[in-house]
């Protein structure tokens, strides 16, 4: 992919991405642009790797938008959930609360493959196939920056504690 490729899709994408950016509060102490400059390293990413068109990352990412809301909603009240039951003294309530959690992880599940099959609309199954395995490998590559930032004088990816090599 050229850079002026990349660089016409991101000016593309950049003004659909802060439209459907729902408002979100800002942790005390936290950069308010950092989750802009991970969105779009995110965008960045996914561009590269699935190959995307302008006119198909305008009707990608409002899709992808979307159901990361969705996820972020089900990750809330289930660690509401699992806070309730880490106070929870009555056995019934904690059963109860266990079968709502259940069921928020199953419809989890269910939204994550609904979000793929509705971007296999957009960019064909072959290539939606491979959205799980990005997002890893996006949050992964984001994890050994953040940790190569904190430890100045160790590359990215080294803080990891020893143990026995992978083979």
């Amino acid at each position: 992919m050229t850079l002026k490729r990349f660089l016409f899709i991101l000016a593309f994408t950049s003004p659909l991405l802060a439209i459907a950016q729902p408002g979100r509060p800002v942790a005390q102490g936290q950069d308010p642009d950092r989750e802009d400059r991970v969105q779009a390293l995110r965008i960045a990413f996914f561009v590269e790797e699935l190959e995307l068109t302008a006119s198909e990352s305008a009707l990608f990412w409002p899709i992808w938008n979307n159901q990361q809301g969705t996820l972020r909603e089900q990750g809330d009240a289930m660690r509401a959930i699992e806070h309730e039951l880490a106070i929870s003294t009555n056995d019934a309530r904690s059963k109860q609360l266990l079968e709502e959690l259940k069921s928020l992880r199953i419809e989890g599940i269910e939204s994550r493959h609904d979000a793929v099959i509705e971007l296999a609309e957009v960019v064909g199954y072959q290539r939606a196939a491979q959205i799980p395995q990005i997002e890893r490998k996006f949050r992964s590559n984001l994890m050994k920056r953040r940790m190569g930032d904190r430890r100045p004088g160790k590359p990215a990816g080294t803080n990891r504690p020893g143990g026995p090599p992978r083979h």
